[in-house]
């Protein structure tokens, strides 16, 4: 039996992709939460010993077992209903719609995971690999032609930018906004 030639390289990319995203980002946070030149518990220390750390820690782990917890409850009372019930056809629709609710939230969560994780300020982008985004490369306000006519005149009082090192006054509000 002849194996596919794709299958190796696409296993190896995957692998790849894993220890780069995965886990070099946790052994990374290891390393800067537990080493400071030698083994030290002094970041933990520090965050079990202020008070609002701990009560963020307790409301975690109290909401991940609550959540378990209810929905295991929840999914064995709809396996139940679904399988035992002489529901009408109707209602085993909703049942069905509300039961692939979970299926379809997951994405909007990853993707936020992904904002906070690689966005300008994220955990992996900022803290990991000190990575700065350039000034010119931030999002700048609405383009003039967004706003409309009627609040895109500019106020007598708005201060124009005289210099190249004065700041860029905008048309549609007459405030500085962002460096020239």
């Amino acid at each position: 039996m002849k194996r596919d030639p794709v299958i190796l390289p696409a296993v190896l990319l995957v692998w790849a992709a894993v220890l780069l995203f995965v886990l070099y980002p946790m052994a990374r946070l290891l390393v800067l939460t537990f080493w400071n030149n030698g083994p030290t518990l002094e970041a933990v220390r520090g965050l079990v010993g202020d008070w609002t750390h701990r009560t963020a820690l307790v409301n975690s782990l109290l909401l991940a077992a609550l959540v378990g917890t209810a929905g295991t409850a929840l999914g064995f009372a709809f396996a139940l209903l679904a399988v035992r019930a002489n529901l009408p056809r109707w209602s085993e629709r909703a049942l069905d719609a509300v039961v692939l609710l979970p299926l379809i939230s997951p994405p909007f969560t990853a993707a936020i995971a992904l904002i906070f994780a690689l966005g300008p300020r994220g955990l992996v982008s900022y803290h990991v690999f000190a990575t700065a985004w350039p000034a010119r490369a931030r999002p700048r306000p609405s383009s003039p032609r967004s706003i409309p006519r009627s609040k895109r005149r500019r106020r007598a009082s708005a201060p124009a930018a005289t210099s190249r090192s004065a700041a860029w006054c905008c048309r549609s509000c007459g405030r500085r906004c962002w460096p020239a």
